[in-house]
């Protein structure tokens, strides 16, 4: 976890300083939309873990 937060970091901050000052706000939307999509489909499961106690 510490790693993928060093390089999440360095990421934006190397794209914030060679690209446009919006692109890592667009790549923070990125994760966060693929995070709500698998968090979605996850629950649309019907493995036998997924069902409520």
């Amino acid at each position: 976890m510490l790693l993928g937060m060093a390089m999440g970091g360095l990421v934006g901050a190397v794209s914030a300083l060679h690209g446009s000052p919006a692109l890592p706000l667009l790549l923070a939307f990125v994760v966060l939309a693929g995070g709500t999509v698998a968090a979605f489909a996850l629950t649309r499961s019907d493995a036998d873990w997924t069902s409520p106690l």
